[in-house]
């Protein structure tokens, strides 16, 4: 740990109350975190990194910055206080949706809550009827893909309406998770628009891959296409390689069709993650260059014998940083599957160390 987060750790911890630090080093602590604190920049920089270092005795510090009269601090607390599930860090989330004066706490605060399952259905349709239509949109949303949808279509066909074209959208699609293909034509008119903004491109891709919804696959097949941009165009491919096998061969085509490792290599590292990737993984691993390598060691890492050594030294080699990312990320899945897995790689392991 730097330095200089040796002092202020324990000097946080000081002032909660939870333990003392060494003998001598409190005091420095103490001073050095109070002069941090007054910068307002130095401040949040601190915040920020002893959520790295996480703890929950760091939770009563984060409830105090989401009660901050200061935007950026409650932002902060808010986000962090999602990753506490104590009673306490609940009620602050609660208090955010309850009370803060900006919206985008407010909906950080209640994704925070969903995100962590510690809202309940009641509690979110008290939302549907009465927030404001952020709220409403994530809270009809929660209620679609917790299998309370239908109470929440009502409220979905009105945010549909909505002159805000996020929240439109999104109302769209969860109707659509519900069985409305009805709304189909409005999306593709919403995807086709050239104004339509890459964030509203990227949550069509989010949601049919994170709802599963089949129906909404044409949709993410238009924005897989060539006339946007890769950035968004990658969004896309993760949600077909997740939505079905045609997703999955749609991707191994456009693989096939690039040219660029970075792009190949996030490609394959989409289907290998999938549950539908197996037969474009299989396809892929006849092709003679490096992705036809990393498709080999994906059908054979596992087992770890001479083959998939034979395939993560020669991946290890290429020096390639997306490359031996994707290699170590798979080997560590591979010893989590099989812990006899750990000694096959460590002639690979010592050649990217090098």
């Amino acid at each position: 740990m730097h330095n200089t987060l040796k002092l202020v750790f324990p000097a946080v911890i000081a002032l909660m109350g939870v333990s003392l630090p060494a003998p001598g080093e409190e005091p420095v602590a103490r001073d050095y975190l109070r002069r941090q604190m007054v910068d307002p920049g130095s401040a949040l920089t601190v915040l920020s990194t002893l959520r790295q270092i996480g703890g929950r005795e760091l939770a009563p510090l984060y409830i105090a910055a989401s009660r901050s009269t200061d935007r950026n601090y409650r932002m902060l607390g808010t986000m962090t206080l999602g990753e506490y599930d104590t009673p306490l860090a609940i009620e602050a989330l609660l208090a955010r949706i309850d009370s803060d004066p900006t919206s985008a706490i407010r909906q950080q605060a209640l994704g925070q809550l969903i995100a962590g399952k510690n809202i309940q259905p009641p509690a979110l349709k008290n939302l549907l009827d009465k927030g404001d239509e952020g709220l409403q949109s994530l809270a009809a949303r929660a209620m679609v893909m917790d299998d309370h949808g239908e109470s929440a279509k009502p409220r979905l066909l009105m945010l549909a309406q909505s002159n805000d074209p996020p929240t439109a959208c999104l109302a769209r699609m969860n109707l659509l998770a519900l069985g409305s293909n009805d709304q189909l034509a409005a999306l593709a008119e919403i995807i086709d628009a050239p104004d339509t903004s890459v964030d509203v491109l990227e949550m069509i891709c989010l949601q049919a891959m994170e709802q599963k919804i089949i129906s909404a696959q044409g949709l993410v097949e238009k924005i897989a296409s060539t006339r946007f941009s890769m950035p968004i165009r990658l969004h896309a491919f993760k949600a077909l390689a997740e939505l079905s096998g045609h997703g999955a061969g749609i991707v191994e085509q456009n693989l096939r069709e690039s040219n660029n490792t970075v792009h190949r290599v996030l490609m394959l590292r989409m289907l290998a993650l999938s549950e539908h990737g197996r037969q474009a993984i299989e396809n892929l691993s006849k092709l003679d260059d490096i992705v036809g390598e990393s498709a080999r060691f994906e059908l054979v890492r596992t087992a770890a014998g001479p083959d998939a050594q034979r395939c993560a030294m020669t991946l290890a080699q290429s020096e390639h940083p997306i490359v031996i990312g994707h290699l170590l990320d798979r080997i560590n899945v591979s010893v989590v599957e099989n812990p006899q897995a750990a000694d096959a790689y460590v002639q690979a392991l010592t050649t990217i160390i090098r």
